[in-house]
């Protein structure tokens, strides 16, 4: 039971972030999509992975090969090549800082 409510809690926040992530980019722009589902995998990948920061260069690698691939065949332009990496910027900060409250939030409830 305490592990059922141990996933929501860890579950919850994220799920909440990509769903509103989703509805927003939804609605500015289409191309940006593409970049939003390689962006949750690489999220994904590191909140599954034992050794997150192994993963987390790897993943930043392939995000930025994959933006600078797309920029260079003219698949996108300047602006939305600069709106991705700062959303990338923003999303891995507040992914980060949602991890941690969540930690902080378990060794409260796990401490009782």
């Amino acid at each position: 039971m305490e592990l059922i409510f141990i996933l929501f809690i860890i579950l919850a926040p994220i799920s909440f972030l990509t769903l509103l992530e989703i509805m927003v980019l939804k609605e500015s722009c289409k191309k940006t999509l593409k970049y939003l589902k390689l962006l949750k995998g690489i999220e994904i990948f590191f909140f599954l992975s034992s050794d997150g920061v192994i993963w987390l260069i790897i993943c930043i690698i392939i995000y930025f090969t994959v933006l600078i691939f797309d920029f260079y065949k003219k698949i996108i332009n300047i602006k939305e090549f600069i709106i991705s990496i700062i959303y990338y910027i923003i999303d891995i900060v507040l992914a980060i800082l949602i991890l941690y409250k969540v930690g902080d939030s378990l060794s409260v409830v796990l401490s009782q």
